[in-house]
């Protein structure tokens, strides 16, 4: 990857063995993080309330599948080193970018015991603006030699080297609806929710932009090198309106929390099918020891990490990762501050 990133590729592939990139490959996801909070309307004893909740954030949502062909990844995985001419890897995908409206109701309904216990309802509405689609299909073409090393393409032959057809709209409506419930008694707690119901955006107004790579590969050496020139070509389209959807969010949750320690689980059915995470906490003096594990695209991965400090603390987690292309595990980090409880 650096080599391609360094403009620095090798042709004879085979010297990139154990490179292990699948032949199919596909992600989903949303990101939309809320900014707002709660007005509560009606307050009563034990801490019950019901009130109305307002925020407002950005929306992306992306959809990508890639497919390589077989002999270039026997050739990078296993150093098998056959012809291929052409060679495709593609990536089709899906991004929208949009402003998220939230209306929704909050409440809770003392159940006895502490103010803490009850159950918790919330509900939202979500009204989207949408400000950017973009679909695009990307070719990369690759020519092989029967020792498995790359060559240029025959002058003038299709596909190109690399292309990207772009289909683009700048005005979308959308809409979706969260449901949640939450409820707590004294150490424990379980919760379920559906995220995104009828999630869905309705783009118009359509522009096709394409992207070609001229055809000057060539080989310098034992390196691969091209002059990186596209050509741009940008149309009206005769797309009609189009509505893209994303796949509703379920999950459901459960927790123990005591004095010095707990533990706590979750399942899901999400955009890129079934996942559970679960751990538990153990306070050892100042600090609290972590450790747990999460099971996401078909993969178990372990968790832990340290937490030190009260009210003003830093925690440390590491968590084994498969989110890379060749879908081998990595660990990586996340630290956070906090101030308060």
């Amino acid at each position: 990857m650096n080599d391609i990133r360094n403009g620095t590729l090798q042709t004879a592939l085979t010297s990139y063995k154990g490179f292990h990139i699948p032949t199919s490959l596909k992600a989903k996801g949303l990101a939309s993080p809320d900014i707002g909070g709660t007005i509560k309307l009606f307050k009563a004893k034990g801490g019950a309330f019901q009130g109305i909740y307002v925020a407002v954030g950005p929306y992306f949502g992306f959809n990508t599948q890639v497919t390589v062909d077989q002999k270039i990844a026997d050739i990078l995985g296993n150093g098998t080193p056959q012809a291929c001419s052409p060679c495709l890897v593609n990536d089709l995908s899906d991004v929208q970018l949009a402003w998220d409206y939230v209306i929704g109701y909050r409440s809770k309904f003392p159940i006895g015991g502490s103010d803490r216990d009850g159950v918790y309802l919330a509900y939202n509405q979500r009204l989207i603006k949408g400000r950017k689609y973009l679909n695009e299909n990307t070719t990369v073409r690759l020519d092989t030699n029967a020792s498995g090393a790359l060559i240029p393409p025959p002058l003038n032959a299709l596909p190109d080297p690399a292309s990207i057809l772009g289909l683009e709209a700048d005005k979308g409506k959308g809409h979706a609806t969260d449901l949640g419930f939450e409820i707590v008694r004294g150490y424990f707690q379980v919760g379920a929710g559906i995220n995104g119901l009828n999630n869905q955006i309705e783009w118009s107004n359509f522009t096709n932009r394409n992207f070609r790579m001229a055809q000057t590969v060539t080989v310098t050496g034992n390196v691969l090198q091209a002059g990186m020139d596209f050509t741009q070509t940008k149309s009206a389209s005769t797309q009609g309106p189009t509505v893209i959807k994303l796949p509703v969010v379920k999950t459901g949750n459960v927790a123990f929390r005591a004095a010095g320690w707990g533990a706590v689980a979750t399942i899901a059915d999400d955009y890129n099918g079934g996942a559970f995470n679960g751990g538990i906490e153990r306070r050892l003096g100042p600090l609290w020891v972590r450790g747990g594990g999460r099971r996401t695209r078909g993969y178990w991965d372990p968790t832990y990490g340290i937490g030190l400090g009260g009210k003003v603390g830093i925690d440390v987690g590491f968590y084994g990762t498969h989110a890379n292309l060749e879908n081998k595990r990595l660990t990586a980090m996340a630290v956070s501050f906090r101030i308060g409880h």
